[in-house]
Parts: structure tokens; sequence; C-alpha cells
């Protein structure tokens, strides 16, 4: 059941770029590690959240056949750590317009590859 005024839409892409960020906000590909630095890193384990009380964040940079971008953060979870670019990525997307201008939700994303819902 979709509110009325809500549209639903499948998301199919590939990751173009992944990495973990400390802040989703800044935007600098100088402030994003690799995923090769956090080989050994557990959630429970996070250094990050245990010393300024929030986690790691990892970040995907999507592109779907059209060439349209999606940047999307999830908390940091050692099941990550084997994404890389060029996986297919799926989801669902919603929006309260019908060309998808603007998004009013993103379900997880899953990363058929892998088996991993981010």
């Amino acid at each position: 059941y979709m509110p009325e005024g809500l549209f639903s839409a499948y998301y199919v892409a590939t990751v173009r770029d992944v990495g973990v960020v400390e802040n989703e906000t800044d935007n600098s590909k100088d402030e994003m590690y690799s995923l090769d630095d956090f080989v050994d890193y557990t959630m429970e384990e996070d250094e990050m959240e245990r010393e300024d009380g929030v986690p790691y964040k990892l970040r995907m940079l999507l592109i779907d056949r059209t060439g349209r971008e999606l940047q999307v953060h999830a908390r940091m979870s050692e099941d990550y750590i084997d994404i890389e670019e060029g996986m297919a990525v799926v989801g669902v997307l919603l929006s309260t317009e019908s060309e998808f201008g603007s998004l009013a939700a993103l379900t997880d994303l899953f990363i058929p590859e892998l088996g991993v819902w981010v």
C-alpha cells in the first residue's frame, strides 16, 4: 500500500565509489578511507564510536544506467568490507514526484553478489 501521492520505483545501479567516512556531511574525497583500511573492523570494536559516541559510516556513490548518481550513507558494519566498485545494487525509491526529481525515502539496498543489505 502506497499513500496517495507517493510513487515507488525499483532502483538498479552500480557501485561507482565506496569507502568509509567519519562525517557524512563532508563530501571531500580526502576525508574518505578505503575499505582496505577496515579489514579487521567490527561494529563492537568501532574505535570512533568508543571515543566520540558516533560510529564510522559507509559511503557509497551509486550510478544507474542513465548516469544519475545517488550517494548513500549507512552505519559501518563488518558486512560491508567486501563491497567493491562495479558491484550491482538494487533497492526501492520513494518520491512524491512521478519523475523522481527528489526522493522521499529509500529502502535498504541489496548487493546480490555479496548477499548483503545496506
